[in-house]
């Protein structure tokens, strides 16, 4: 919480590869405001499971955007359930 609201603890002793030398970094945290494509795919790279996306956002939506997209979805479902 001192970091900010922007900031999750991601581990411990996380394994670093800089050039050909692996160091092993006490505490990890990720700011999740990235800035570009070639932050994020770092941030990501290394993962065991594989983060597959189009696009990074780098803000959540406000919950009148949440709202407004659950209540499209929902009108296409109802939509498809007709035909």
């Amino acid at each position: 919480m001192e970091l900010g609201d922007d900031f999750a603890f991601v581990g411990r002793q996380k394994r670093l590869r800089l050039d050909d030398e692996w160091f092993r970094v006490d505490l990890v945290f990720y700011h999740r405001r990235l800035k570009g494509a070639a932050q994020a795919h770092y941030a990501l790279e290394g993962l065991p499971n594989k983060v597959l996306a189009s696009r990074y956002q780098t803000l959540l939506p406000s919950t009148d955007q949440l709202a407004d997209e659950l209540r499209r979805v929902s009108a296409n479902l109802t939509q498809r359930g007709r035909s």
